[in-house]
């Protein structure tokens, strides 16, 4: 019995490492680079991107191409994606593609939501 209740407590923690994630990721795309240590307000995080502060890690980049780093078990889904075009609009641009990928270091349980406007 205890082994299966370890088995039941280590899994959820170790499914971020394993990748496996409901959550759409291009494979394919480059990762993004590391996470920056951020001293920006978490308050502004969120008005930027309109994802939980509690939820992003950092943002990194600049008007043409930003990197969002968040925990996905903590971001709500439609706020991940609608993120991508209220950081154009905060940066005053329109959305032109975003798309999600590992941060380059992999840092485990953060996702890279990476947003290209124009």
């Amino acid at each position: 019995m205890p082994r299966l209740l370890l088995a039941l407590v280590a899994a959820p923690l170790l499914l971020p490492l394993a990748g496996c994630d409901d959550r759409p990721c291009c494979a394919a795309q480059d990762a993004a680079p590391p996470i920056p240590a951020e001293r920006q307000s978490k308050v502004a995080f969120e008005a930027m991107t309109g994802i939980r502060a509690d939820a992003v890690a950092a943002i990194s980049g600049g008007p043409d191409r930003s990197y969002i780093y968040y925990d996905p078990f903590a971001a709500p889904d439609a706020a991940v994606a609608a993120a991508p075009a209220r950081l154009c609009r905060h940066y005053g641009k329109s959305i032109a593609g975003s798309y999600i990928t590992e941060p380059e270091d992999h840092m485990p349980g953060i996702k890279t939501l990476v947003v290209t406007c124009r």
